[in-house]
């Protein structure tokens, strides 16, 4: 190996380094933020799936919530924290296991630097997760209408849902699911931890007060 292709290789090596620790120290982020309305009833979807839903009260469905978050790797500790605030945990199951999971809000919703502000009627979807082995079934937008469905039951007449710009998947189920582009926050993230609200655009001026 000559010394001029060994020095290329090194100084390749060396960027890729500096990239890779880049990343990790400062990273631009967008985050787009899809909502939907619903004046009447509308139907939910089934797709072989039951909802389950808990609440503050329910010790076993709080245990469940907790293992799912977990395997999904997220923090311990959120759904304690989540359902003593008002917040709601709904799972999809398909003979008694669980194959997929979401959250709703009608509280405030903090993303990449920025509040998404409540409102009459308005309630936050957020935190989805779908199995491995389920995913490409269509659970993911299915479940986002039964939920709808089951919260308009309540009162509900806004969803709001807000997804990474990088996650093609999430993005395509939303829209299946006919939600449309409502604003766009993009974020500077040092160390992956603290964030710098950089811009805030509100596409759709139907969804008032949003940012």
């Amino acid at each position: 190996m000559s010394r001029v292709h060994t020095l290329r290789t090194n100084l390749e090596t060396i960027g890729r380094v500096i990239r890779a620790v880049s990343r990790r120290v400062l990273a631009h982020q967008e985050t787009r933020v899809f909502s939907k309305s619903i004046l009447g009833a509308e139907s939910a979807s089934s797709e072989d799936c039951g909802l389950v839903i808990v609440g503050p009260g329910d010790a076993q469905g709080r245990e469940t919530a907790e293992a799912a978050m977990v395997a999904a790797r997220e923090p311990a500790g959120l759904v304690a924290q989540r359902l003593r605030r008002g917040d709601s945990f709904f799972r999809w199951q398909r003979e008694r296991e669980l194959v997929a999971f979401g959250w709703a809000t009608s509280h405030q919703r903090r993303i990449a630097g920025t509040t998404l502000r409540p409102g009459p009627g308005r309630i936050f979807l957020y935190n989805f997760h779908t199995l491995p082995r389920f995913r490409g079934q269509g659970l993911y937008p299915s479940l986002l209408a039964t939920m709808q469905h089951q919260l308009h039951a309540d009162g509900a007449t806004e969803f709001i849902i807000d997804v990474n710009s990088r996650n093609v998947s999430s993005l395509h189920g939303i829209r299946k699911a006919g939600f449309t582009l409502a604003a766009r926050v993009t974020c500077l993230v040092f160390f992956r931890r603290w964030r710098v609200n950089l811009t805030r655009e509100l596409i759709d001026d139907s969804v008032r007060h949003l940012l």
